[in-house]
C-alpha cells in the first residue's frame, strides 16, 4: 500500500514538472518571437529599401513609422508617415520613442557634401534625439578599399580611398561609439523590381569597363529578411555583411543577363576609369556571418533573381 501511494506521489510530481517546464518553453518561445513582433519601429528613409521595409515589418505586427524628407511616392496606409529631414534637428524634435531605429537613407545628390550632410551630420542628430532604444544602421561594402579580387569579410580592414566610402565609414563609426546598441548591415550592390540592369541592357549593345572586377549583389526580398533576422538575433556592436552566396565578375554578369533576356551580348574594354567621388571597387564579400545565425537567402546569386524578374 505504502509504495502504490508513493508511485501515484512520484507519478504526480512528474507530471507537474513536465508541465512547468511546459509552460517555461512556451513563454520562452513567445519572448523570443516578440523580439521583433509587436515592435515599435522607426524607418529613417523611405526610398526603395525603407519602403519595403516599413511594410513588411507592419505586415509582421510591427508599429512602424516612416520618415522621409517630403511625402513624395510613399501613399502607403499601411504604416504611418512622418515628414522630417535628418539634417534639420528642428524638425525632430516630435518624433515618437520606439524600440528600433533603422537608418536607410540617402543624400538628396551625389556630392562629398551632400555625403557628409546626410551620413554624419543628419545621422548625428538622429542620435542625440535619444527616441531609440536600438539602432539598426544600413551601410555599404563601398567601405572597404580593397582592388585586386581579396575576399574580405567583418575583420577585414575598412580603408576606402575614395570620399563616399570614407564618409560612410565615419558614419557606422559615429553609431557604433553612441551609447545607443547598435548593428551595422553593410549591403552590396541592390537590386530587384524597379531597379536592375534589365532596361540597361535591352537597349542596345553596350560597352562595359572593368570585365574582370568582381561585383557584390544582394535582392532587395533578401535585404528585408535579413534586416528582420538581424533585429531578432543579431548581436549589437557588431558589423554583418550584406551580400549574396557568389561574388560575380562584371563580364560573367552583364554577358549572362544578356543571354538570359536574348539581348546583345555586351562588348568590353580594359583601362581604368576612376571618378573621385565613386572610385574602383574590386573585392569578394563573404556572407558566413549572417548565415551563421541561421539566415537563408531566397536568391542565393544574382541568376536566380534575375530569373524570375526578365521571366
Amino acid at each position: 500500500m505504502a509504495k502504490t501511494v508513493l508511485l501515484a506521489d512520484t507519478m504526480q510530481l512528474l507530471l507537474r514538472v513536465k508541465a512547468l517546464h511546459s509552460m517555461s518553453y512556451e513563454k520562452q518561445y513567445l519572448d523570443q518571437r516578440s523580439i521583433y513582433m509587436s515592435q515599435s519601429i522607426l524607418i529613417a528613409g523611405c526610398g526603395y529599401v525603407g519602403t519595403a521595409l516599413a511594410l513588411e515589418l507592419s505586415k509582421r505586427g510591427n508599429t512602424v513609422w516612416g520618415l522621409s524628407r517630403s511625402v513624395g511616392n510613399v501613399s502607403e496606409k499601411s504604416f504611418e508617415h512622418i515628414t522630417a529631414d535628418l539634417t534639420k534637428s528642428s524638425t525632430l524634435q516630435n518624433l515618437p520613442k520606439v524600440d528600433w531605429v533603422i537608418v536607410s537613407v540617402a543624400p538628396e545628390k551625389s556630392d562629398t557634401k551632400s555625403y557628409r550632410k546626410t551620413y554624419v551630420e543628419g545621422v548625428g542628430n538622429l542620435i542625440r534625439t535619444g527616441l531609440a532604444k536600438r539602432i539598426l544602421y544600413i551601410s555599404s561594402t563601398s567601405v572597404y578599399g580593397q582592388k585586386s579580387g581579396e575576399w574580405v569579410d567583418e575583420n577585414s580592414p575598412t580603408e576606402p580611398d575614395h570620399q563616399t566610402g570614407k564618409i560612410l565609414l565615419e558614419a557606422e563609426k559615429q553609431i557604433l561609439r553612441s551609447r545607443i546598441p547598435s548593428i551595422v548591415f553593410r549591403l552590396g550592390g541592390i537590386y530587384g523590381s524597379d531597379r536592375n540592369r534589365i532596361a540597361f541592357l535591352k537597349n542596345g549593345p553596350v560597352e562595359m569597363d572593368r570585365p574582370d572586377d568582381y561585383i557584390n549583389l544582394i535582392h532587395l526580398d533578401d535585404i528585408v529578411t535579413g534586416v528582420i533576422l538581424l533585429l531578432e538575433k543579431g548581436k549589437t556592436g557588431e558589423v554583418y555583411l550584406g551580400v549574396d552566396d557568389k561574388p560575380v565578375k562584371r563580364r560573367e554578369y552583364f554577358t549572362e543577363i544578356s543571354e538570359m533576356m536574348e539581348a546583345s551580348a555586351p562588348s568590353f574594354k580594359t583601362g581604368e576609369d576612376e571618378s573621385f567621388l565613386t572610385g574602383r571597387s574590386n573585392k569578394q564579400c563573404r556572407n558566413q556571418k549572417l548565415k551563421s545565425l541561421g539566415y537563408e537567402f531566397k536568391y542565393s546569386t544574382f541568376r536566380e533573381g534575375y530569373r524570375e524578374l526578365i521571366s
